[in-house]
Parts: C-alpha cells; structure tokens; sequence
C-alpha cells in the first residue's frame, strides 16, 4: 500500500510540476546554486556556464555579504526582547498597585458603609497629559535597563545609560 501511495504521490507531483499553469511560475523558473567557485562568480560567467538550459537565462543574482546585516537584525531582536520583558513587567507591576489600591478602597467602603457585598469603581478619567500607565505605576517605579557602551560590550550595571519606558499617545519611547 505505501508503494502504491508513493507512486501515485510522484505521478500527480509530475503532472503539476509540467503543467502550463506551473511552467510560467517563478518558482518553476528560478534556481538556486551555492557553493560556486570564486572564479565563477561573475554575472557574464555564470550566463554563459547556465545558458544550456532550455529558455536561456533571464537574470543572475550573486548573493552577497550579509552580516552587517544580520547584526543589525540580532540588535533589533535584542532591543525587542528588552522592550518586551521592560512591558511586562510594567504590566505586573501595574496590575499589583492596581490591586493594591482597589483592596484599600474596599476596605474604607466596607468599613464607612457596613455590608455592602461590591465595590464598583467608576470609569477611569484620565487629565489631559496623563496616560493610564502614570496613573498605575510612578515613574520611580518603571522598569530600567542600562545601555551599553558599546555595541561588542554588555549592558553591565551602573555603567552606561539607564533607559526607562515613556508612554505618549499609544507610542513608547526610550
């Protein structure tokens, strides 16, 4: 039975692959060629090693050195992973001010008023340069990290610039 499936799998991936509908795709007609040696790596080189295919060649393109590249896209990610752990925690400590101030206000109600079983507070009105993170959580307690001197370095503490999240207007800022 597997012998049959597998032959039926390879039947219907030929059919699509020669299909007219296929041919014309760019994935049916492009190639990629690594390990090419350096004496090779030339665009007129290449045209002419690769010109016996059927059709000729349309383009080349040589790959290039990419790892300024992929350093500046791991900074980012590090940059990223900060931003995220600096919003969670920010997050959980707002939660726990939160937390904390909705007990104290229950309590005084609880106290004030008897048994009245539910504390509802009212909706949140916010003043006109206040985001609702400054009304959980004080600037003295957000999350901080240190930027490093330099970009080999590690953000070591006491050493370099300490960062803190700012938020204005839906955007965060260090």
């Amino acid at each position: 039975m597997i012998f049959h499936e597998l032959d039926t799998f390879i039947r219907i991936r030929q059919d699509n692959l020669t299909s007219d509908l296929h041919k014309e795709t760019v994935r049916a007609t492009t190639i990629l060629v690594t390990s090419i040696p350096k004496n090779f790596l030339d665009v007129k080189t290449l045209r002419q090693v690769f010109s016996v295919f059927p059709g000729g060649v349309k383009n080349v393109f040589l790959n290039r050195d990419c790892s300024e590249l992929l350093e500046m896209v791991q900074e980012r990610d590090s940059i990223a992973h900060k931003l995220e752990g600096a919003e969670t925690e920010l997050i959980v400590s707002a939660n726990k001010l939160h937390r904390k101030e909705m007990a104290k206000k229950t309590k005084k109600h609880k106290e004030g008023e008897g048994e009245t079983t539910e504390f509802a507070g009212g909706p949140i009105q916010l003043g006109e340069n206040e985001s609702l993170v400054d009304r959980y959580v004080p600037q003295k307690k957000r999350p901080t990290y240190r930027i490093p001197l330099a970009k080999w370095m590690p953000s070591l503490p006491l050493i370099g610039k300490k960062v803190s999240l700012h938020f204005h207007e839906g955007t965060v800022f260090d």
